[in-house]
């Protein structure tokens, strides 16, 4: 289900005790954002899109959690994903990775359970770096963050890893250009085409073959 006029969907109370609230996104920006979400879930296979249980797309603007804003966010509670469709048009491959950005979370939640916590990816940083849920930043790609895509990544173990997968799927020619210069993001890409391989067998190099500019 795609809702398109969040103001008759919100607020939201989760069953984690969130209030989710979000305003109706002017049509063009709702239509743009549909036009991209119908190509990206099209690079699919349709295993995965069954296996991740996604029941709902909800396209808004302020979109808010307990009175934070985000750009996006997925909620595992009623299956659901919301997006701000107003922020980020003028990122190059943003707005793609988005897309893949949230669903990736819900790849990662449903393997075990949690976002928060995956030591092997940890041991590909830096032996002194240490995420911080209080850094600031948004989600474009940033070449002066050595190991990282941006300082959004550097907030948690979760994000720094739908970033990566994100914009492998979303923006592959993006990223291709930090995997040149960048042996930690090179091996961070290789980590997670593991994982997601491992989560849904169709996620194959074929896939990633599809995926090429």
């Amino acid at each position: 289900q795609i809702v398109l006029d969040s103001n008759k969907h919100y607020p939201v109370k989760t069953l984690s005790g969130n209030t989710i609230t979000g305003k109706s996104a002017a049509k063009k920006n709702v239509d743009r954002f549909c036009d991209i979400l119908a190509e990206e879930l099209a690079k699919y296979p349709e295993d995965l899109l069954r296996k991740v249980t996604l029941e709902r797309i909800v396209l808004s603007r302020t979109l808010k959690r307990d009175g934070t804003t985000y750009g996006g966010f997925a909620e595992y509670d009623s299956d659901t994903i919301h997006f701000d469709v107003t922020e980020g048009w003028d990122l190059e491959g943003f707005m793609k990775a988005k897309v893949h950005h949230e669903l990736f979370h819900f790849i990662d939640y449903r393997d075990d359970l949690t976002i928060d916590k995956d030591e092997s990816w940890e041991k590909l940083n830096a032996a002194d770096f240490k995420y911080d849920s209080k850094k600031s930043g948004f989600g474009g790609l940033d070449d002066t963050q050595k190991g990282f895509l941006n300082t959004y990544s550097q907030t948690g173990v979760g994000e720094d890893k739908a970033e990566i997968y994100g914009y492998l799927v979303g923006h592959p020619k993006g990223i291709a250009a930090r995997i040149r210069k960048d042996g930690v993001i090179e091996r961070k890409a290789g980590r997670m085409k593991e994982l997601v391989r491992n989560y849904c067998a169709s996620l194959d190099n074929a896939f990633w073959e599809s995926l090429r500019d």
